[in-house]
């Protein structure tokens, strides 16, 4: 049972056995939390625009949660960059 609950814990976590997080994880982890961002903020804006909820549009929420989304496409970019620099160097090698 210990190397079934080793391996949800990898998969949950991103971790090898010595509890590092891989690059690999970091990355793909943080474009999925990228694409959960986009969805929940693109699914509130169209639930207001799209209904009689528009005198409701919460302008103020919407505002702060795409100016975090921006950050986490910022992040998501550096990511990307730091893990193309990291082929890059393996393949010189």
């Amino acid at each position: 049972m210990g190397d079934e609950d080793d391996v949800q814990r990898t998969v949950a976590d991103g971790t090898d056995d010595s509890g590092v997080e891989s690059p690999e994880w970091a990355v793909v982890k943080s474009l999925i939390d990228v694409e959960n961002a986009t969805t929940a903020t693109m699914e509130e804006f169209l639930l207001h625009t799209t209904t009689d909820a528009t005198d409701d549009l919460p302008v103020e929420n919407l505002q702060e949660r795409l100016d975090d989304l921006i950050a986490k496409q910022e992040r998501a970019v550096a990511e990307l960059e730091l893990a193309k620099r990291a082929l890059t160097e393996l393949d010189a090698e």
